[in-house]
Parts: C-alpha cells; structure tokens; sequence
C-alpha cells in the first residue's frame, strides 16, 4: 500500500514538473517575441 501511495507521489510531482516547464517555457516564447518585436521597430525607427 505505501509502495503504492509513494508511486502516486512521484507521478503527481512529475507532472507538476511538467506544467511548471511548460509554463516557464510559454513566458520565455513571450519575451522572446516582445524582444524581436522592440528590435524590429529599432529597426523602422532607422530606416
């Protein structure tokens, strides 16, 4: 039974993991748009 409660553990911090990666990963893709998009209008202030 513990053995069993232990696995349900590991499982459910496994995808809290993986949420948190996803989530991290949504946040840097936004930055990293908003960086391109501050770059691309430097870029028309230039020109």
């Amino acid at each position: 039974m513990s053995e069993f409660i232990y696995a349900n553990k590991i499982e459910k911090s496994a995808l809290h993991e993986h949420i948190f990666l996803t989530y991290l990963l949504s946040i840097h893709h936004k930055i990293t748009l908003l960086i391109q998009a501050r770059k691309a209008e430097k870029r028309m202030d230039v020109v």
